[in-house]
Formats: structure tokens, sequence, C-alpha cells
């Protein structure tokens, strides 16, 4: 089952997990992620999937507090050849390789 949060705008951003009915953090969301928990993030005023633009912003979030999850070598990967780097990657994790 996907695990609904709706993401409310302004200057806060902030985050409202719908099946406990509180506001989460940004950790929080990134911890159900590690324990393979499908999240699905829209935005509350529009409706629209923002949950690539969330996770996203975890890993930056990681990357700013010195918890690299990703190699310098894969970032240029993705903006040199876009989708068809992420797309090898997720082969790669599919066939059980790690980054």
């Amino acid at each position: 089952m996907v695990r609904l949060v709706k993401r409310y705008g302004g200057g806060s951003r902030k985050l409202y997990d719908t099946e406990e009915s509180r506001y989460v953090s940004l950790d929080e969301v990134a911890g159900w992620v590690r324990e393979g928990q499908e999240v699905q993030v829209l935005d509350s005023g529009t409706g629209e999937d923002v949950t690539r633009q969330v996770l996203a912003q975890i890993i930056l979030e990681g990357e700013r507090q010195g918890k690299s999850l990703l190699s310098a070598d894969l970032f240029h990967d993705v903006i040199r050849r876009g989708e068809a780097a992420l797309q090898a990657l997720v082969r790669g994790f599919a066939d059980g390789a790690s980054v």
C-alpha cells in the first residue's frame, strides 16, 4: 500500500502524513522509504504528484549533511546522459549491483 503524504505550499513546504494525520519531516519520509514503504507526495493545492521532487530533496539534504548517498560520477552521468543514465542505474539495482 502506498503511503500518501500531502505537501502544503508556502515557504515552509510542510509535509502532512494522511495515514497518521500529522505533519512529518523529510527525515521521517526518508526513513519510510528505507524501510521499504512506497510513498506518494501530492501538492495539496494543485493535486500534482511531487514525489520525485521530494525524494530528490531528501537526497540533496543528505548531501548537505555529509551523508553522501550517490557518487559524483553518478551525478555527472545523470546530467550528461539524462534518462539513459538513470535507466542504467535502475537496471544495475535490479541485477543486484551496487553504486
